[in-house]
């Protein structure tokens, strides 16, 4: 007979506590600013990420 394994609780990641996180929170439009000045522009697929947030 298998032994009962105790569950685990659900603990919410924190993505917004990383640094990179941080980085790109604190650096992503001066970046993209910089990029359209030198007409230069980021993928759609990195700029709409709105996919992540259609129901299934």
């Amino acid at each position: 007979m298998l032994a009962k394994q105790p569950r685990e609780t659900y603990k919410r990641h924190r993505p917004e506590t990383t640094r990179l996180y941080q980085l790109v929170e604190r650096y992503y439009s001066e970046f993209t600013d910089n990029l359209a000045e030198q007409s230069q522009y980021l993928p759609k697929h990195v700029v709409d990420l709105s996919f992540l947030y259609k129901s299934v």
